[in-house]
């Protein structure tokens, strides 16, 4: 069944997976919650609402989905997919965050097959890229930046490096204070400019320090020179960087290159745990109403039992002032297919219609609903909305001429297994002539 945006916005359908939201994890979450729409196949809606029901028992034990935070990492996998591409140390950090989250899901899930039976075949869909997740370990730190011992030569590199550093430092330190103490130099330290260690000197006393001008402070009071005694190890310290960077380069394309190798796995991963996710945050936002899955009528009996409406109870819960939401009982069934409510303004009347298509819809997706556990619902294959002013700007027709069109488009459709839900249908035209 597909909904409109529209008739998402009138039942109110469309707060819900906005409020979803909040609970996501990972983006691609983010986008199965986006066109999340009510299920119609028999098979379809039963393995949902079976996965929900393992879902509630699971969170009953104490225990969830291990899910922690993810960043998007679609575009890094494709570019991974190139040859002789190369990731940063960030994004390979992220592939392995979706790994790891990946490996534990699936323990989770195993731990409790029998539990959990439905989500057994979804593991198909889950793969523990123990390969993956070691080489990027290997190779990545918990900071996101390429290890010292990535590699044999990187090591050596870095520790040539860190020795000219400590080496130019002292002799720069040295110099300092000589300076300092006659008053050529003011107590800021040693500095880099133009990726060179420079020493600040007051401007008047530049030319008496023997080495190259690199800069000149705003003020123009104090100048950074590159003393003669320490420009052989700046170039040193430079040739060392370039060499460390290409190092780098190396390490991380021959890395990019394995994640390559396992495109399909993690993209794989990547659409499975989108879908637990949207699962999990549905689970979520059920449980903030304690939410029940209701019985599936098999003969279109529509009963509910204390239901309430989600969108009230969200507000309820946001609003400073004291809320009273009013549960609903309501039945239909093959033998009393039409139901006419009647009543003053603001007697509950639109909000009755809405929560009976909401609790429809929201049950079909797979949601827990905030209702007695004996409520029964059947599976709509359709359903139609007319609440509220539906004037036809573009075809110039009155409120009540939109609305007639409306009501002839809609039993024109196929009627077998719809909702119809009209508010107020004899509004919008003059009361004097019908």
């Amino acid at each position: 069944m597909q909904l409109t945006s529209d008739v998402r916005e009138k039942i109110g359908f469309e707060t819900i997976r906005t409020e979803t939201e909040q609970y996501l994890y990972t983006p691609t979450g983010r986008q199965w919650i986006r066109t999340l729409q009510p299920l119609s196949l028999d098979s379809a809606l039963d393995e949902r609402r079976r996965q929900m029901g393992e879902l509630l028992w699971l969170s009953s034990t104490g225990q969830s989905l291990p899910f922690s935070r993810l960043e998007d990492v679609q575009e890094a996998l494709q570019r991974a997919s190139i040859q002789g591409a190369m990731l940063s140390a960030i994004q390979c950090y992220q592939i392995r965050d979706h790994v790891v989250v990946a490996r534990k899901i699936r323990s989770k899930l195993l731990s409790n097959r029998e539990q959990l039976a439905t989500f057994m075949p979804i593991l198909r869909g889950l793969h523990e890229l123990k390969e993956v997740e070691a080489s990027i370990n290997g190779v990545i730190n918990e900071r996101a930046e390429v290890k010292n011992d990535a590699s044999k030569e990187l090591r050596v590199i870095r520790s040539d490096l860190q020795k000219t550093k400590q080496k130019i430092r002292s002799v720069v330190d040295r110099m300092l204070k000589r300076l300092r103490s006659k008053g050529m130099a003011p107590e800021e330290g040693a500095t880099l400019r133009e990726g060179r260690l420079v020493i600040p000197i007051y401007s008047e006393h530049k030319r008496q320090v023997d080495g190259l001008l690199q800069d000149i402070s705003g003020s123009g009071k104090t100048s950074y020179v590159e003393p003669k005694e320490v420009v052989d190890l700046n170039n040193e310290i430079r040739l060392l960087e370039i060499q460390e960077t290409r190092e780098v380069e190396r390490i991380l394309k021959e890395l990019t290159s394995k994640i390559g190798q396992y495109g399909h796995e993690l993209e794989t991963n990547e659409a499975t745990l989108g879908f637990l996710d949207g699962l999990q945050a549905m689970l979520a936002l059920s449980r903030r109403w304690d939410g029940v899955i209701p019985a599936l009528s098999p003969d279109e009996i529509l009963r509910l039992k204390k239901a309430t409406n989600p969108t009230l109870l969200l507000a309820k819960e946001s609003s400073q002032q004291e809320l009273t939401v009013v549960p609903l009982h309501l039945e239909l069934d093959p033998s009393e297919r039409a139901l006419v409510i009647t009543g003053p303004n603001a007697g509950g009347k639109s909000v009755a219609m809405k929560t009976v298509g909401l609790l429809c819809v929201m049950h079909q997706s797979g949601y827990a609903l905030p209702l007695d556990p004996d409520s029964t619902l059947p599976k709509l294959q359709q359903l139609y909305v007319d609440i509220g002013d539906e004037q036809s700007i573009e075809n110039d027709l009155s409120t009540f001429s939109s609305r007639l069109k409306w009501m002839k488009e809609t039993l024109e459709s196929p009627m077998k297994g719809s909702l119809v839900l009209i508010d107020e249908a004899g509004t919008g035209t003059d009361p004097e002539e019908g």
